[in-house]
């Protein structure tokens, strides 16, 4: 409910537990896009450490203010909180945001020399 305080042209929040997106969140401070979808609608995920012991208390005064700067976050370690005017918007960023966290992984097993 805090997300939508901060963010009122949210119409729908979705958090989801993405197996990229989570696997990157331990590497990765801030998530950046190789593909031209991903940079267009996400320009930059960022990542913020919640200790799970921390998660519910802290949860609620550190995800909102950075949702007001993008539409797209992760938790370290657990998932991602995405928002749009609707939920069909906010479910394509969701997937846009794991396809991006999905070729970033891939490109990191290519041999670039």
């Amino acid at each position: 409910r805090t997300i939508y305080e901060f963010v009122p042209q949210a119409g729908a929040v979705i958090h989801a537990h993405p197996t990229m997106a989570v696997t990157l969140s331990y590497q990765l401070e801030e998530i950046i896009p190789l593909d031209l979808e991903g940079r267009y609608y996400l320009p930059e995920i960022p990542v913020v450490f919640i200790t799970y012991d921390e998660f519910l208390e802290l949860a609620p005064s550190r995800i909102p203010p950075i949702l007001k700067d993008s539409k797209a976050m992760i938790v370290r370690g657990h998932g991602s909180f995405v928002w749009g005017e609707n939920l069909t918007e906010a479910f394509h960023l969701t997937v846009v945001m794991e396809q991006v966290c999905r070729l970033i992984f891939y490109d990191t097993l290519l041999d670039h020399t």
